[in-house]
């Protein structure tokens, strides 16, 4: 965050909180390399948020400066304020309606005027967008504050076919206007590549794909420590707490169990250790696109199938929070799976969880490349999974996952059985080889570095 010292540079206003940040000292106003603008809405525990706050913390090893515009909302706010140049907007939300118009004319004229300044401090400047919102306020807001380079990166296009044809034809036309003012987009699966080449114009010849990295050292676990057994202790009381809060209000309100696979005698036949429990664990926003109710059917499907003495050896754990939390509660309490499914809220710290998760499941209806993909496949848990978006070009069905089409629900349901109930297949699929290289913060952020030098 910036800190009240004095300097010869003009503050830049944050107009939608009433403070003035200062610009931090040591900025040079020439620069042989471009300053990067970073824009994003909403600062919660996604992908997109993870992989431009990776990249704004990264690029300095560079030598390139960077800023970060944002909202004001989320878990991660509190790892983007220790960023030396950081713009909140109280203005800049991700929901998308009428009643925001007015805080969306305000961000966006913000969004200009905190751009107008930095370009008195910085001779090249790069804006880059992330997410759809971010992508058509900041592209824009950058197009008359007279910045020529604009790059955004397509964390899956927000135009899908589980849209209505007006909400598809709105989305899609947005964006074909965007990338007539777009100086490059990064994709980060072939799948989104694949739609932009058949859709947008030009898209052919302004196009990359930069894979969306996650954190190799805080999931990784090695071939030879994965699968049966593997020795857990305990969570730590502060893991469990979502920013902010006291041990005694965290949204976890189940006590820890000792997983199956990290059992001292572990197996994936649960019935051969009483009191273990095999997991099953997600991290997603309650919203419609991760569709977690498809995600609940599968599971109480898969409960329901299971001999009596192995129902309550078995768990979902969902890591995040939204708008249908109430919807979500009511249809956990009207199925009785209170014993069984367990909503814990934002979690500061995801890597222990899935740590002693056993696999990783996923009911999307649409997404891009999601980055707790990798982050499973890191930690060695067998991914299950709706295929849509890039999904399919990390999860290969039957050797490191199951893919299943959207909406069969039932047949995701088959699959989490056979993972509870098969040692072999399970340890088969956990330990397969996969090749996450390119899915390295370093090798991400290199890319984005070259991409910026030879804009």
């Amino acid at each position: 965050m910036h800190k009240n010292k004095k300097s010869a540079h003009p503050a830049v206003p944050d107009v939608a909180l009433g403070r003035r940040l200062e610009p931090v000292e040591g900025y040079e106003r020439q620069s042989l390399k471009p300053h990067i603008v970073y824009i994003l809405t909403k600062l919660e525990l996604g992908g997109a948020q993870k992989v431009c706050l990776s990249l704004l913390e990264g690029v300095g090893t560079h030598s390139f400066s960077s800023s970060l515009i944002t909202g004001t909302d989320g878990p991660l706010v509190s790892r983007a304020q220790k960023h030396r140049s950081v713009f909140f907007l109280a203005s800049m939300k991700r929901e998308v309606g009428l009643k925001n118009v007015f805080s969306e004319i305000k961000a966006f004229f913000s969004i200009i005027r905190i751009l107008r300044k930095l370009k008195k401090k910085h001779k090249h400047i790069i804006v880059h967008t992330h997410s759809t919102k971010a992508g058509i306020l900041g592209r824009w807001a950058a197009f008359f504050a007279g910045i020529k380079k604009r790059v955004h990166t397509v964390h899956g296009f927000g135009f899908h076919e589980h849209q209505s044809k007006f909400s598809w034809l709105t989305h899609f036309f947005l964006e074909w206007c965007m990338s007539f003012i777009t100086t490059q987009y990064v994709c980060v699966s072939q799948t989104d590549i694949e739609t932009g080449k058949r859709l947008l114009p030009r898209f052919e010849k302004k196009h990359i794909l930069i894979r969306a990295a996650v954190d190799w050292d805080e999931f990784f676990v090695p071939v030879k420590k994965a699968g049966w057994p593997r020795s857990f202790d305990t969570i730590p009381a502060e893991s469990l707490r979502m920013s902010g809060q006291r041990e005694d209000e965290c949204s976890f309100k189940s006590p820890i169990i000792l997983s199956v696979r990290h059992s001292r005698k572990a197996t994936a036949n649960v019935s051969k250790e009483i009191g273990s429990i095999f997991t099953f664990g997600t991290v997603s926003c309650f919203k419609p696109q991760k569709n977690l109710q498809d995600l609940c059917k599968a599971f109480k499907i898969m409960h329901n199938t299971l001999p009596d003495t192995l129902k309550n050896h078995v768990m979902l754990e969902v890591i995040g929070d939204g708008v249908l939390r109430p919807q979500l509660e009511s249809w956990i309490e009207e199925n009785n799976m209170q014993r069984n499914i367990h909503l814990l809220g934002w979690q500061k710290n995801v890597a222990p969880f899935m740590h002693r998760w056993d696999a990783f499941v996923m009911s999307s209806l649409w997404e891009g490349l999601p980055c707790a993909i990798i982050e499973a496949r890191l930690s060695k848990l067998p991914v299950l999974a709706y295929n849509v978006g890039g999904i399919s070009e990390v999860i290969h069905h039957a050797k490191n996952g199951f893919l299943v089409n959207p909406g069969e629900y039932e047949k995701l349901a088959e699959h989490m059985g056979m993972v509870v109930q098969s040692e072999n297949l399970y340890k088969n699929i956990a330990n397969f080889p996969d090749q996450l290289n390119l899915f390295h913060i370093k090798s991400m952020v290199k890319e984005h570095a070259g991409l910026y030098q030879v804009l």
